[in-house]
């Protein structure tokens, strides 16, 4: 999906609403679609993470969509592949709520 295209075409991507389709991609019954879909997701999260001032505004954008309760309930997938993937980009672009400090 993402995976495919050159940074300069992820913010037109964006733009365009791709965040929110894969947010529906992931709730997909096909596993392949789904594992797919997480690769995207990543693809673009992780741009996101090279452009950012000080956070990564596509990985907040994916969370204000919805999508961040997407990856968690992909952690119970019954496909190990997607489990693996999910968990993957939830600990690599989204801190924990238990690793927050909120003193």
């Amino acid at each position: 999906m993402a995976g495919g295209c050159s940074g300069s075409q992820v913010p037109a991507l964006v733009r365009d609403g791709v965040l929110a389709t894969l947010g529906g991609i992931l709730g997909d019954k096909n596993t392949e679609l789904v594992i797919s879909g997480l690769a995207g997701l990543e693809h673009i999260l992780r741009f996101g993470e090279t452009a950012k001032d000080e956070e990564n505004l596509y990985a907040d954008e994916f969370e204000a969509s919805g999508g961040l309760n997407w990856l968690e309930d992909l952690q119970y997938h019954n496909e190990e592949r997607v489990r693996e993937k999910a968990l993957k980009v939830l600990n690599e672009f989204y801190v924990p709520e238990s690793d927050l400090d909120v003193s």
